[in-house]
């Protein structure tokens, strides 16, 4: 397991820690001390783009163990930005959020830790920490090639 693996994996840890120590009913109130809305399996961005520009289904949400962690199933033809614009949607208003996606909803994880294969399948991971300024996508770049060469964009380790 590569280096990058590692640290993803420890921060989907350290975010499932946070969600087990906060404890189930703790939910963080949003910047003007609200709680924030209940979303059951929601939270798509409005009208994700395809590669191409042609207008693509949303993605779903399914929530995995722990205080805000999902998984996004996208569509395959869903452009890469998308991925970004559709995680930090679902995010918004929350203290702690972690959305971890994948193109082919029968590679996604259901619970943490994620599997080796789980992990290497994965298109894209969003993390975000208010609390300390933390916000990281990562993609896939074997799928997305083109997001390496982005500024401040990184890859997922695959294990290749």
């Amino acid at each position: 397991m590569n280096r990058n693996v590692k640290i993803g994996l420890a921060i989907g840890a350290a975010l499932l820690a946070v969600a087990i120590l906060a404890g189930p009913e703790s939910k963080p109130a949003d910047d003007h001390g609200r709680p924030p809305a209940r979303r059951a399996d929601s939270g798509t961005a409005p009208g994700a783009v395809a590669r191409g520009g042609a207008q693509t289904p949303e993605p779903r949400f399914r929530k995995l163990p722990g205080l805000e962690n999902w998984t996004m199933i996208a569509n395959s033809k869903m452009a890469p930005q998308a991925y970004k614009a559709a995680a930090q949607t679902h995010c918004r208003g929350k203290t702690f959020c972690s959305v971890h996606a994948w193109s082919d909803g029968t590679k996604a994880a259901s619970t943490l830790p994620m599997s080796a294969s789980e992990a290497a399948a994965q298109a894209y991971s969003y993390s975000l920490n208010r609390s300390t300024n933390f916000e990281q996508s990562l993609w896939n770049c074997a799928m997305f090639p083109k997001m390496a060469d982005k500024e401040g964009s990184r890859c997922l380790a695959t294990g290749d």
